[in-house]
């Protein structure tokens, strides 16, 4: 039995190193997200133009994902081939500019408030998990497994799985909407990034987490029934 709990142990403390680095994965992929979300910062600061009278972002750097109108198999752009110095056709799909921002203070302010209080929702969830996580391990350790305490941490996993990934795909859909309101291209249309492919993950291990707890809730209806037989 100390054999199986070690293991478990390092099992748990190897779960909680890789969700770690997730979470830091995470975060760096989210940078420039969370550089404009945090508006005031460094330099994203909202300027007067006095001659004007309208405000600017002084300098932000935005990432666009973009897909060619004319489509896939479209190379309207070239670069040069320093190797043979020829120049090759190409397509961004990808680019970072550096804009000097006007927009509406208001509907920005809004969007910023919207944006935060999702935020909040998201990392509770990314702060949360783990610690129900470890007290369902720290269950398992002690042999106390099948209880409606270990259903309801099952369940609440599950939750704030599905909430931390419907929080990011509104977080980057509020960026895509502000983007595209800003700023368009002349040969390039400005896609949503596949936030969808990167963070499906966390939306599958939501759903089986539920699942999870569904059938642990079966399984102790089905001992208390086989207890009341006996």
């Amino acid at each position: 039995m100390k054999t199986k709990n070690v293991s478990l142990a390092f099992l748990a403390l190897l779960t909680g190193l890789i969700y770690l680095l997730s979470f830091i994965i995470t975060i760096m992929n989210s940078e420039d997200y969370f550089n404009q979300l945090f508006d005031g910062l460094n330099e994203n600061i909202d300027v007067l133009d006095v001659k004007t009278g309208d405000f600017y972002r002084e300098k932000e750097t935005i990432k666009l994902y973009l897909r060619h109108k004319e489509g896939s198999n479209s190379f309207p752009d070239t670069i040069t081939n320093l190797k043979t110095d020829v120049r090759m056709r190409a397509d961004y799909n990808l680019i970072t500019v550096r804009y000097n921002n006007i927009e509406d203070v208001k509907e920005n302010i809004v969007t910023s408030i919207i944006s935060f209080i999702i935020s909040i929702f998201f990392l509770y969830a990314f702060i949360a998990i783990p610690i129900v996580f470890y007290k369902l391990i720290l269950s398992v350790y002690r042999n106390d497994i099948f209880n409606n305490r270990n259903v309801k941490r099952l369940n609440r996993m599950g939750i704030l799985y599905l909430t931390a990934y419907f929080s990011m795909i509104l977080l980057y859909y509020l960026q895509f909407i502000r983007i595209k309101r800003l700023i368009e291209l002349k040969d390039y249309d400005i896609t949503l990034m596949p936030i969808i492919d990167s963070t499906s993950g966390m939306l599958l291990l939501g759903v089986i987490l539920f699942i999870m707890g569904n059938v642990m809730s079966r399984a102790i209806k089905l001992k208390e029934e086989q207890d009341l037989t006996i």
